[in-house]
Formats: C-alpha cells, structure tokens, sequence
C-alpha cells in the first residue's frame, strides 16, 4: 500500500499545491519527534497526515452534486483539535 500512499500524496499535491505546507510540517514534527525518542508525538503528526489525506480524498472522490469541498475546511479545522502539540 506504500507505493499507493506515494502516488496519492503525488496527485494531491499537483492538483493541491498548498497542500503539500501542511503535509511537509507534519513530516518534519514526525522526524523530529522519532529523533528525539518522542513515538507518541510522531505517530500523531503521521496521524494528522492520514486524517487530512482520508479528508481530501473523500471530496475528490465524492459525487460533484454533493459539493462536499464547500466542508472541507471545517472537518480539517476539527481534525485539527485532536491532534497533539
């Protein structure tokens, strides 16, 4: 599944740019984190990247009538509340 994950985030990034910001913020919390012996906090930055992929793939993939885009930022800024400093 690693080399679907990689073309995924690939794709989301063409069609996202400012997307890969956020993805490359977690990335670098995550190896930070694992450097310095912190697992919980860099499994969680990996979680927020899971989140927020599952979230923008959903839309993509999501009928156009159901405009589901339009709640995009809302359940990203939701996401957001759970994750760890």
């Amino acid at each position: 599944a690693y080399p679907d994950a990689v073309r995924y985030l690939a794709e989301l990034f063409k069609k996202y740019p400012t997307t890969g910001f956020f993805f490359d913020a977690k990335f670098a919390l995550a190896d930070a984190a694992r450097e310095t012996g912190q697992y919980e906090i860099a499994r969680a930055a990996l979680g927020d990247v899971l989140r927020q992929a599952t979230l923008e793939q959903r839309v993509r993939l999501s009928p156009p009538a159901r405009n589901e885009a339009r709640w995009l930022d809302g359940w990203t800024r939701r996401c957001r509340t759970y994750a760890s400093p």
